[in-house]
């Protein structure tokens, strides 16, 4: 071969060749080994503008993607919002649409959050809406310019080191709860205190749990209900806003020492709206939490 140039260089050329064809054939016998997605659909890097609103409050950042199921949003400070929200995504032509939205978790970046929203109760308006937003309200499919050019050496780079991602097993990430933050007397009602109530404060409150803070000495029998976990009533008083007093079921599911709470036996107490009952009790709850600052 070093003999004959013209003989060397077309092995070179078909060496060359060889190596990026068995590139692409690996890629395709990969694909049968691929990890199933965990998504219910695939998620678009699609920066759209996205507005969280909640009865008190809108607060506007941007998608980091964006699918038919749920998406990523970005916001430049950390909002007190509940678990459930309603969120307005707008098209580059300004075609818009409002859904509703569970935040499944939430990662704080500096002085940035990150919310992980998963959509819900979809009407069949509200998906022809998302569809046009995110598939043909978009000003980079019609531009002879695209923002971000295409890197075909990063693109056989990826397929070459695909080898390494293939076998990876893949997990969901851990639900974390997002509640309001809130400040609300609420009285605890329970059948063996019988004739008296106790005095407590919702401190953070979602649409399937809250979080209730007092004083331990108030309940002189605690370890039969950490061992019991039994239904207690709630009665929310809201006078404040005018508006009428809201009472509740809920079952106690942990109870905790407050170390750092500035009293010697505060404690606080996690509860979770009945599933059985959730129907009867979510108009109210999403009452209560309009309500609440």
């Amino acid at each position: 071969l070093w003999l004959r140039p013209e003989d060397s260089q077309a092995v070179i050329v078909n060496v060359f060749w060889s190596i990026f064809n068995l590139i692409l054939l690996m890629a395709a016998c990969l694909v049968a080994f691929e990890q199933p997605q965990l998504r219910r659909a695939h998620r678009m890097p699609r920066k759209l503008t996205a507005v969280i609103h909640t009865p008190q409050q809108s607060w506007r950042g941007e998608t980091v993607n964006v699918s038919e199921s749920g998406a990523q949003i970005l916001l430049n400070t950390r909002p007190n919002i509940p678990d459930q929200i309603r969120v307005e995504l707008e098209g580059d032509y300004g075609h818009k649409c409002l859904v509703r939205g569970r935040v499944m978790r939430e990662v704080a970046m500096g002085d940035q959050v990150r919310l992980f929203v998963d959509f819900i109760n979809l009407t069949g308006t509200q998906q022809d809406d998302l569809v046009l937003v995110i598939y043909s309200d978009v000003n980079e499919w019609y531009s002879q310019r695209r923002s971000e050019t295409d890197h075909p050496l990063e693109s056989l780079k990826f397929i070459a080191t695909s080898i390494r991602r293939v076998f990876r097993e893949f997990r969901p990430a851990k639900e974390t709860k997002v509640r309001q933050k809130v400040q609300a007397p609420v009285q605890l009602y329970w059948d063996y205190w019988k004739n008296y109530s106790v005095s407590a404060t919702i401190t953070e409150i979602g649409t399937h749990d809250l979080r209730l803070e007092l004083d331990g000495h108030q309940i002189s029998n605690l370890d039969i209900m950490q061992k019991t976990k039994p239904l207690i009533s709630l009665l929310v008083t809201q006078e404040s806003n005018h508006l009428q007093d809201l009472s509740f079921l809920a079952k106690v599911e942990t109870i905790e020492q407050l170390v750092d709470s500035g009293s010697v036996n505060s404690i606080a107490i996690e509860l979770s709206f009945p599933e059985s009952i959730e129907e009867q009790q979510q108009l109210k709850i999403r009452q209560l939490l309009n309500s609440l600052d």
